[in-house]
């Protein structure tokens, strides 16, 4: 067999895998979800939807999901692009320090930030117990609880996402085309709502559509903030749902989950037709202006924007972990009042602690490595060979990813509570259904990094090894994997903490003695348990926290390696 024919049998082989996997986790369960919706016990019908529809709940619930994605979205937009624009186009100072405190909350995960939240702005949160103590009588300023709460976590949350988005786009936007409208005169504001705000709207499109599908998407805010206050979105009400009646209300949450779906997929179309109908030929690669010179306003700005930053995203974790050193709510913070005792709680004597840290621990692994293999797959097939299948497989990855993480977990349960004729072993009720899940809800994101990383080695390097006789197993051993380690590092690295603190999927998809860090700390957290639960998810933020830190760190020593290497390869 010929070096030719080895290759395309590798090729073929490879994406057959990634087909059998994809069809497996993501097309089987999405195909079981949108055939259920139709399937009655007289046979198939439309009645389930009619009867949905006729629900008045379920308009509630929809209005409810739509108010919470745009109003949080609204938050996010009014934080985010105030700030963006303050970090690129003015001088602005000690702005590194500033973006390392605003990107905490991308860091966090959601459940834990509305904990936090709760700790600081509750009832008998820090906040308005300091109002409290000054008032001398009981003040609550705001209640973090009900429909205002969600909202406003949501987009604090979230911010960050638009703050991105739009600062890269805002970077572009060409100089000359800025100092051309400030030379006739017009002001700083006018300059940025008539030019550059309209070159940069595709960045700040695409932040607000990523943060509007968040905000429909996510379940732990809402469950924590608004469920006690019967505030109930579509995640939360598909939840309940499922939880109270199983599997006699599957054909009713599978049109509920649809329905679901369908919020996002045409937020994605709006939005795409909005930008698309305009022209943003103008954007330079290169090119932000000079800053902007703030004069006597630059440290007064600064130090808003450093309270802003602190209050979003510092003050809701110290709450917390204040909190979790107190034994009962309510009690005065002092030297004699503070206590281990909830840590001892959650680390010694409740036993399900150590099971669900294993169960995280071993799916996250499991997750990040067939991620990473699908996404080494995927990026290959598609840059180096410019493969259809390939293609096809990256915008598959894409839908789960898009689609509510409760979606994706009724979709798996739908696929197999009754695994199809033949299936040779049972996967509901196991951790595989779990991992299955993770698999189909994260895979793009392994994609993405993997293709970065390929996108940037020079394909000669690996013709070169060919050319020396070398196999395709060999050329990517030898010569591939060094140049796209660090890519495919971050891909994995993001992939592992985002699934051992995810909640949204196992929510739904677990059971007795495979219980996740999530699911134990939200029930923690919503029964009767004080601040054992908010002791875990301490433990937790300062996990992930660390995490990142040891990613970040890792990253600047494997470009510092890079670039020494570059260096002595000069200089021989």
């Amino acid at each position: 067999m010929g070096p030719l024919r080895v290759a395309a049998v590798f090729r073929g082989s490879l994406m057959a895998v990634v087909a059998g996997i994809f069809g497996v986790a993501i097309v089987y369960p999405l195909a079981r979800l949108l055939v259920a919706g139709f399937v009655t016990p007289t046979g198939v019908s439309v009645e389930p939807l009619l009867r949905l529809l006729g629900r008045p709940a379920v308009w509630n619930v929809l209005g409810q999901t739509l108010v919470v994605g745009l109003g949080g979205t609204a938050v996010a937009a009014l934080v985010g692009l105030p700030l963006a624009w303050l970090f690129v186009k003015s001088d602005l100072p000690a702005r590194r320090l500033l973006l390392i405190g605003l990107l905490v909350p991308l860091v966090i995960p959601p459940y834990i930030g509305a904990i936090s939240w709760i700790q600081l702005l509750g009832p008998v949160g820090w906040l308005n117990r300091g109002f409290s103590a000054l008032a001398g009588e009981k003040v609550v300023v705001w209640n973090v609880y009900g429909l205002d709460g969600v909202i406003v976590v949501l987009g604090l949350f979230h911010y960050p996402i638009v703050f991105l988005m739009s600062a890269f786009t805002l970077q572009r936007v060409p100089a000359d085309l800025e100092e051309a409208a400030r030379t006739n005169g017009a002001s700083p504001w006018r300059t940025a709502l008539r030019v550059t705000l309209p070159l940069a709207w595709p960045g700040i499109g695409a932040g607000l559509l990523l943060t509007f599908v968040g905000n429909v998407g996510n379940f732990g805010i809402p469950a924590l903030i608004g469920s006690p206050e019967r505030v109930t979105v579509l995640t939360t009400y598909l939840y309940q749902q499922v939880v109270s009646f199983g599997p006699a209300a599957f054909a009713t949450v599978a049109w509920l989950a649809t329905l679901s779906g369908a919020i996002a997929v045409t937020a994605v179309i709006a939005l795409g037709r909005a930008v698309g109908h305009r022209s943003y030929a103008a954007l330079s690669p290169t090119g932000a202006s000079s800053p902007f010179p703030l004069g006597r306003w630059r440290y007064p700005v600064g130090a808003v924007a450093l309270a802003l930053i602190l209050f979003t995203s510092i003050a809701p974790l110290l709450a917390m972990l204040t909190s979790s050193l107190l034994p009962a709510y309510g009690v005065d913070l002092t030297l004699s009042n503070l206590t281990m005792a909830n840590y001892r709680y959650v680390l010694t004597e409740y036993s399900p602690t150590w099971r669900a840290v294993r169960t995280s621990f071993t799916l996250a692994l499991l997750a990040a490595t067939v991620c990473t293999g699908i996404g080494v797959a995927v990026a290959m097939a598609n840059v180096r060979w410019h493969s259809y299948s390939a293609q096809l497989a990256d915008r598959v990855a894409t839908v789960p990813y898009a689609l509510p993480g409760v979606v994706v977990a009724l979709a798996a349960i739908l696929a197999w509570y009754v695994p199809p004729p033949g299936w040779p072993f049972p996967i509901y009720g196991t951790i595989w259904l779990i991992l299955l899940a993770y698999v189909a809800r994260f895979s793009t994101v392994a994609i993405r990094s993997a293709t970065a990383a390929y996108q940037q080695v020079d394909p000669t390097l690996e013709e070169a090894a060919r050319v020396a006789g070398a196999g395709p197993v060999r050329t990517f051993a030898r010569v591939t994997a060094p140049l796209v380690s660090g890519g495919l590092l971050a891909g994995a690295l993001l992939v592992f903490f985002t699934a051992l603190t995810e909640l949204t999927v196992s929510a739904l998809l677990w059971t007795s003695g495979i219980e996740t860090i999530g699911v134990m700390i939200y029930n923690l957290e919503t029964g009767a348990f004080g601040f054992q639960g908010t002791a875990l998810a301490s433990l937790v933020a300062l996990t992930v926290g660390a995490g990142s830190l040891l990613t970040y760190l890792a990253g600047q020593a494997l470009s510092a390696d890079r670039l020494t290497n570059v260096d002595d390869e000069r200089a021989s």
